[in-house]
């Protein structure tokens, strides 16, 4: 998951064409951390890696998690 570079939930648009938009919802850490042990996950290991080149321009960088239920 992208990480946001700011705090908090943001959705983003794109508009592909007159017809067609692309929605991003990016969320911290803490917000995917509450979902994935809301959904019965057991988050074993996470790594946030701060300047990762394939990052979105919305995003500094990404969060990897290994979970198990």
């Amino acid at each position: 998951m992208d990480m946001p570079k700011q705090d908090g939930e943001h959705i983003f648009i794109e508009e592909l064409d007159e017809r067609y938009k692309v929605y991003y919802n990016y969320m911290t850490a803490n917000k995917v951390e509450e979902i994935l042990l809301q959904c019965g996950f057991i988050i074993e290991d996470k790594q946030i890696v701060q300047q990762n080149e394939n990052a979105s321009s919305y995003a500094s960088g990404l969060m990897v998690y290994r979970c198990t239920i």
